[in-house]
């Protein structure tokens, strides 16, 4: 494969994640802008006696939306880096680490957020609110966990490169 067509496959590669990560920012702030008010509204109303629980949990998703713009920020610096050829470099680990801790302080939110959705799972007889309550703390703990591993192995890389490129 020649340089130029190594390049148009990485760019076409970041592009996709680029689009990717387009789609899902806009159907969070979607999210965030239509659906989160409803359910903040009529929480009390539909739910008496324990409306307080689903009210707490759409503060927490706003509170976490915060953390995860940054990230999808962070990440489109990591894509221009890549496009760049730059992603051996001490700030793409940077990024990444930001990125991780961005997850890690989402997963950080929604664990406390459990015993609410405990209570209006348990109130509205509706289980399946608790698997959606351990997916939005298990699935940003995942992603934390495997970028901090990237970014860490990313930091090997780093080290071994300058290493290389002093030796001479």
């Amino acid at each position: 494969m020649t340089m130029k067509t190594s390049s148009i496959a990485h760019k076409s590669s970041t592009l996709f994640l680029r689009l990717t990560a387009m789609t899902v920012a806009i159907a969070v702030a979607a999210l965030c802008a239509f659906l989160l008010p409803d359910i903040a509204k009529s929480a009390e109303a539909e739910y008496p006696g324990y409306g307080y629980a689903a009210q707490l949990i759409v503060a927490a998703m706003y509170l976490a939306a915060v953390p995860f713009f940054f990230g999808i920020f962070k990440g489109w610096k990591v894509l221009d880096a890549i496009d760049a050829g730059r992603v051996f470099s001490k700030r793409v680990v940077s990024l990444l680490k930001s990125i991780a801790s961005y997850a890690g302080f989402i997963s950080i939110v929604f664990a406390f957020t459990l015993p609410l959705f405990y209570v209006w799972a348990d109130n509205d007889d509706a289980p399946g609110l608790m698997v959606i309550g351990l997916f939005l703390v298990g699935m940003p703990l995942i992603i934390s966990a495997a970028i901090g591993l990237i970014a860490r192995l990313l930091h090997e890389a780093v080290t071994i490169k300058s290493e290389n490129d002093l030796t001479v």
